[in-house]
C-alpha cells in the first residue's frame, strides 16, 4: 500500500511539473507574440500593420484585446501602442455608440469594440460600452444578443479564423506540418488549456504566429485564454 501511495504522489508531482512547464512555454510564447505585435504598431497611423485592413476598427480592437489580456497586463499607461489604438477605436465610435462606415451594420464589429474597451479595464469607457451594446443588439435584431458579455468560445474563434485568407494557413506552413503541427484552423482550436502547447508550433522565429495581423491577434487571444486556464 505504501509503495502505491508513493507512486501516486510521484505521478502527481510529475504531472504538476509538466503542467508548470507547459504554462511556462505558453507564457514565453505570449511574451514573444506580444512583443512582435507591439513592433507592428504604427505610431503615425495609430494602428497595427499596414494597409486598409489595419485601419479597420475590428483589427485594431482585436489587437488591443490581445495585448490587454496578455500576462504582461498591458494597459493604456503601458505606452502609445495601447493608448493610441484605444483613441482610434473611440474615434470610430459615435456619441450614440454607432460605429462608422460598413462596420455600423456588423454585430461582430460592435462585439470586438466592446471586448477591447472592456479589456482596458478603464471605467471611463463604460458609457461607450453600454451604447455599443445597445446599438449592437439593434443591429442583431435581438434584445438577447450576448454582446454585453460576449463569450469568445471555440466556435467564435473558429469563425474568425475561417474568415481569414486561405493563404494564412497554407503559405509557409510546410515546417509546421513537418513537425506534426496542425495545418487548418479546425485542427488548431482545441478547447483544452494544456493543449495550447500544440499551437506553439505555429510561432515563427520572430515571435509572430502569422504575417496576417488579425490571425496573429486571434492566436494571442486564444492563448491568453488557455494560459489563464493553465495557471
Amino acid at each position: 500500500m505504501q509503495k502505491v501511495l508513493i507512486a501516486a504522489v510521484v505521478l502527481l508531482l510529475v504531472a504538476g511539473n509538466v503542467s508548470a512547464l507547459e504554462a511556462s512555454a505558453v507564457k514565453r510564447a505570449l511574451d514573444r507574440g506580444g512583443n512582435w505585435l507591439i513592433e507592428q504598431f504604427d505610431l503615425k497611423e495609430k494602428v497595427f500593420g499596414k494597409g486598409e485592413q489595419a485601419k479597420d476598427v475590428v483589427t485594431v480592437a482585436m489587437c488591443v484585446k490581445a495585448l490587454c489580456d496578455n500576462p504582461r497586463d498591458y494597459k493604456e499607461t503601458s505606452g502609445p501602442f495601447i493608448s493610441e489604438p484605444v483613441k482610434y477605436i473611440l474615434a470610430q465610435t459615435g456619441e450614440d455608440g454607432k460605429l462608422k462606415g460598413e462596420n455600423a451594420a456588423k454585430l461582430e464589429a460592435y462585439a470586438w469594440v466592446v471586448e477591447a474597451l472592456k479589456a482596458t479595464k478603464n471605467e471611463q469607457y463604460s458609457a461607450t460600452v453600454g451604447k455599443c451594446v445597445t446599438v449592437g443588439r439593434a443591429v442583431s435584431g435581438s434584445e438577447n444578443a450576448e454582446i454585453a458579455q460576449l463569450k469568445w468560445d471555440i466556435a467564435v474563434l473558429r469563425s474568425e479564423m475561417a474568415a481569414l485568407p486561405k493563404d494564412t494557413w497554407r503559405t509557409g506552413n510546410a515546417n509546421v506540418v513537418a513537425k506534426g503541427g496542425p495545418s487548418t484552423p479546425e485542427a488548431v482550436w482545441i478547447d483544452d488549456g494544456a493543449s495550447a502547447v500544440a499551437l506553439l508550433k505555429f510561432q515563427q522565429k520572430n515571435g509572430s504566429f502569422s504575417d496576417d495581423i488579425r490571425a496573429h491577434a486571434v492566436f494571442l487571444i486564444h492563448l491568453n485564454r488557455c494560459y489563464r486556464a493553465m495557471k
